[in-house]
């Protein structure tokens, strides 16, 4: 896929916080492929990996660029296990099954009044299983959601984690997928 987005500010003109937040993210926007091209990197060879919608369109998957030591994935792996374990993601976790995954929950750009909005968010969620030798990957996001429950806070973790292990608990079974708990 090619880049279609445009700068929402000149990063020559940065505001020094802008330095801080851009270490997690904020600031940047990627297609759900894009991420999940440079994430599935993290979960074994430690590849470039170029995604596509085409069937058999991954021909060589060992002939991307190493981008990530085996250590580095090793220790990504172990945190993003504990996201889901007992951190922001905890709500995605599936009894006998190690799924490993980020939540993200980002504030929208208002480009008419050029101000970051508390009013709308994007909220999401990635997730990987099993975390050891993974063979699934997820990506669930949604643009404004809605406050279905009162008083919900607006998160990945709340809004998205839920939905995902509902659907891992559903579809590891149907994908012959063994619980395997306590691996990780």
């Amino acid at each position: 896929p090619f880049e279609i987005g445009t700068p929402i500010y000149n990063s020559k003109a940065w505001p020094k916080s802008t330095h801080y937040t851009a270490s997690y993210g904020y600031g940047f926007s990627l297609s759900p492929i894009h991420f999940t091209a440079l994430a599935r990197s993290v979960l074994g060879t430690g590849r470039k990996s170029n995604l596509t919608f085409l069937k058999d369109g991954l021909k060589n998957e060992d002939a991307g660029q190493v981008i990530f030591s085996k250590e580095t994935i090793l220790k990504t792996q172990e945190l993003l296990r504990e996201v889901v374990r007992v951190g922001t993601a905890k709500r995605a976790n599936v009894n006998g099954y190690d799924i490993c995954g980020k939540t993200s929950t980002s504030l929208k750009y208002d480009s008419q009044k050029k101000v970051w909005t508390n009013q709308n968010k994007m909220v999401s969620f990635f997730a990987f299983f099993p975390c050891v030798n993974p063979r699934y990957i997820i990506y669930i996001g949604f643009d404004e959601p809605d406050k279905t429950e009162k008083d919900r806070v607006i998160q990945g973790g709340t809004v998205v984690a839920p939905l995902a292990g509902k659907i891992i608990s559903e579809i590891a079974p149907l994908l012959n997928i063994k619980p395997d708990a306590g691996k990780f």
